[in-house]
């Protein structure tokens, strides 16, 4: 009896499993439109390591309706999207400047695989901007932040903050002046400019100079060269537009002593 029900026209059997199933994924794979509102975050990528966002979670308000498979957009919100900006090549720059970037629909990005991602189109947006002002502000290690710029009015911008410091020259020497002699050593500059990450640039406060300065059995003032310490690549430190390529002056100025 069994076997008769299961075989009993087993063809039109058939034919409406595969209906039925072809009918779900069409609805599944059915376009749906979606619309996203409030705050889209902004990612910012391949920040370089002497640059920081000065907001917590940048964001640009507004909305916009995407199209996709049902299945995608079901439960979509706006958690699951934002706008990435490449900052890469964004120049080092001794004063404050600004870059133009265009938000574009391939910037926005999402926390669903890409190839889920390729599916999905904007078809509408809804006071978002079309693009946002970068500003790039320099900013010194352990001093208060410079007032942020004033937006113009209608304008979207976004601070970012280059670090750097001031650090102090210091010059190794060797060796002892002539009997009945003194001698100042003194670097021209006393001072550079270093950039970097904001942590290396916290733990330094001077640099040395190499070859170390060799005063033995001098009795006259003299100058002579040196040149800043390479830095450990590891720590990202630099500096900041040193013409001379971090080559130093340095006064030995040799007096008797009284």
């Amino acid at each position: 009896m069994w076997r008769r029900l299961l075989f009993e026209n087993l063809d039109l059997k058939i034919f409406s499993l595969v209906l039925t199933l072809v009918l779900i994924y069409v609805q599944v794979q059915r376009q749906i439109d979606v619309e996203l509102k409030r705050y889209i975050p902004i990612n910012f990528d391949r920040v370089p390591p002497y640059m920081s966002s000065h907001a917590d979670q940048p964001a640009v308000s507004g909305s916009f309706r995407l199209r996709g498979p049902r299945h995608i957009l079901r439960y979509a919100n706006e958690k699951d999207f934002a706008f990435k900006i490449d900052v890469t090549d964004l120049e080092l720059g001794l004063n404050e400047f600004t870059r133009t970037v265009p938000l574009t629909e391939q910037m926005l990005v999402t926390v669903l695989r890409p190839e889920l991602r390729d599916q999905l189109e904007m078809v509408e947006r809804s006071q978002v901007p079309l693009q946002v002002d970068l500003k790039v502000l320099p900013a010194m290690v352990n001093k208060p932040i410079p007032p942020l710029p004033t937006p113009e009015e209608g304008v979207t911008s976004y601070t970012l903050l280059q670090w750097r410091k001031e650090v102090n020259v210091f010059v190794p020497t060797i060796g002892e002046p002539a009997q009945g002699h003194t001698a100042t050593v003194s670097p021209k500059p006393d001072k550079v400019l270093l950039g970097g990450p904001k942590e290396a640039l916290e733990k330094i406060d001077l640099v040395s100079t190499v070859p170390q300065i060799n005063i033995d059995g001098i009795d006259s003032s003299l100058w002579m060269q040196a040149k800043v310490e390479p830095f450990d690549p590891q720590s990202g430190l630099f500096l900041i537009n040193s013409a001379t390529g971090g080559q130093i002056e340095v006064e030995v100025k040799v007096e008797r002593a009284h």
